[in-house]
Protein backbone atom coordinates (compact mmCIF):
# COMPACT_ATOMS: atom_id res chain seq x y z
CA UNK A 1 0.00 0.00 0.00
CA UNK A 2 1.39 3.98 -1.03
CA UNK A 3 -1.16 5.29 1.95
CA UNK A 4 -3.20 8.47 2.05
CA UNK A 5 -2.95 11.38 -0.11
CA UNK A 6 -4.72 14.15 -1.38
CA UNK A 7 -3.95 17.08 -3.99
CA UNK A 8 -5.72 19.92 -4.24
CA UNK A 9 -5.88 22.18 -7.11
CA UNK A 10 -8.22 25.35 -8.77
CA UNK A 11 -11.03 23.85 -10.54
CA UNK A 12 -9.89 25.41 -13.67
CA UNK A 13 -6.85 23.54 -13.59
CA UNK A 14 -8.78 20.14 -13.52
CA UNK A 15 -10.56 17.90 -16.35
CA UNK A 16 -12.79 15.16 -15.67
CA UNK A 17 -11.85 12.08 -18.33
CA UNK A 18 -15.07 10.54 -19.84
CA UNK A 19 -12.35 7.32 -20.28
CA UNK A 20 -10.97 5.22 -17.86
CA UNK A 21 -7.99 7.22 -15.83
CA UNK A 22 -5.64 4.46 -17.45
CA UNK A 23 -2.19 6.12 -17.75
CA UNK A 24 -2.43 5.09 -21.27
CA UNK A 25 -5.78 7.06 -21.72
CA UNK A 26 -4.09 10.10 -20.13
CA UNK A 27 -1.58 10.37 -22.31
CA UNK A 28 -3.50 10.13 -25.19
CA UNK A 29 -6.23 12.87 -24.14
CA UNK A 30 -2.67 14.83 -23.22
CA UNK A 31 -1.70 14.33 -26.69
CA UNK A 32 -4.87 15.39 -28.11
CA UNK A 33 -5.39 18.31 -26.25
CA UNK A 34 -2.35 19.74 -26.61
CA UNK A 35 -2.07 19.19 -30.50
CA UNK A 36 -5.35 20.85 -30.83
CA UNK A 37 -4.12 23.65 -28.87
CA UNK A 38 -0.82 24.00 -30.22
CA UNK A 39 -1.57 22.98 -34.11
CA UNK A 40 1.29 20.95 -34.06
CA UNK A 41 2.39 16.92 -34.09
CA UNK A 42 2.94 16.33 -30.20
CA UNK A 43 4.53 12.80 -28.77
CA UNK A 44 3.44 12.73 -24.92
CA UNK A 45 5.42 10.51 -22.54
CA UNK A 46 3.67 9.52 -19.35
CA UNK A 47 4.85 7.53 -16.24
CA UNK A 48 3.76 6.67 -13.48
CA UNK A 49 6.11 4.19 -12.07
CA UNK A 50 9.59 2.48 -13.28
CA UNK A 51 8.84 0.07 -16.29
CA UNK A 52 4.83 1.70 -16.12
CA UNK A 53 4.39 4.26 -18.88
CA UNK A 54 2.69 5.18 -22.13
CA UNK A 55 3.16 7.11 -24.83
CA UNK A 56 0.80 8.53 -27.55
CA UNK A 57 1.21 10.61 -30.72
CA UNK A 58 -1.65 13.45 -31.55
CA UNK A 59 -2.05 15.80 -35.09
CA UNK A 60 -3.59 18.75 -34.96
CA UNK A 61 -7.18 18.57 -36.33
CA UNK A 62 -7.21 18.91 -40.32
CA UNK A 63 -8.57 22.69 -41.31
CA UNK A 64 -10.90 23.25 -44.10
CA UNK A 65 -10.33 26.08 -46.10
CA UNK A 66 -13.58 27.61 -47.80
CA UNK A 67 -12.74 28.91 -51.73
CA UNK A 68 -16.14 30.40 -51.58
Amino acid sequence: AQGRFSLKLPRQRCHLLSTPTTIEHIAAWLADTIARDTGSRIRVQAFEGIDKGAMADAMPPATTHDDA
